[in-house]
């Protein structure tokens, strides 16, 4: 699967990448998510992109942060989600 970046670029998907992105996000919330937290959420977050683009087409980094956001609310993690969307609240 490949992301689509806001300056046009096309990598890889890295479950690693995401996963450092909400558990620093945690972090900055004083929140403390564990291993098995943020393999859960990662998997979740691919299996929400891979259902999405059946059809194995690309994807963007504005859609994952949506899935982010997303997977978030529905796993009960809406504390950390102003952290990742970068807002101070």
């Amino acid at each position: 699967m490949e992301i689509i970046k806001k300056d046009g670029r096309i990598e890889i998907f890295n479950k690693k990448k995401l996963s450092t992105s909400i558990e620093n996000s945690a972090r900055d919330n004083e929140t403390y998510l564990n291993e098995s937290d943020l393999n859960f959420l990662v998997g979740y977050i691919e299996n929400m992109v891979k259902n999405l683009r059946k059809d194995n087409s690309n994807t963007s980094s504005y859609e994952i942060k949506g899935l982010v956001s997303e997977a978030l609310i529905d796993n009960g993690f809406k504390d950390i989600l102003n952290k990742y969307l970068g807002l101070n609240n």
